[in-house]
């Protein structure tokens, strides 16, 4: 079976689907900033556009791996290759992935493995940095005037 070609492969912050069959993809990003490491990442989703060769049903899996190769998760599901599309030649697919509870152990680098029908067809790297907790006892003021007192 032909390895199918990536035409988008993204980590982003949400995928909305509009009308005329078009998707918005919102926020897109290669850095997490982690200030607690017991708590899961902020909801992310991986967005795939594959094209192939011919239509039918095929199965995308999904590795989660740090760089290190210590840490990982794997996911996987159907994918169902439909009407061909006209401007690339292809029967297109597209998957929607929303992470909403992904916990890493450490800051670092890790990636999003992708395997079409057994065959790995990219990878999506992105970095886990440590940032400190924002002081959550008083509200951000960017304003200049403090809460609770009147300007003069």
């Amino acid at each position: 079976m032909p390895t199918p070609r990536v035409i988008v492969a993204v980590i982003c912050d949400d995928v909305r689907h509009e009308q005329g069959e078009k998707e918005s993809l919102m926020g897109l990003f290669t850095t997490f900033r982690v200030s607690d490491y017991q708590q899961p990442l902020p909801r992310f989703a991986v967005f795939l556009k594959l094209g192939f060769d011919e239509a039918g049903a095929h199965t995308v899996g999904l590795n989660v791996r740090s760089h290190e190769g210590d840490f990982g998760i794997n996911l996987e599901g159907p994918v169902e290759a439909g009407a061909r599309d006209e401007a690339y030649g292809q029967y297109l697919a597209g998957m929607v992935l929303n992470l909403p509870d992904l916990k890493v152990p450490r800051e670092g680098r890790y990636a999003v493995n992708v395997k079409v029908d057994g065959t790995e067809v990219v990878q999506i790297p992105f970095v886990v940095k440590t940032t400190k907790p924002r002081p959550s006892s008083r509200p951000q003021c960017t304003s200049g005037v403090t809460t609770g007192t009147k300007a003069r």
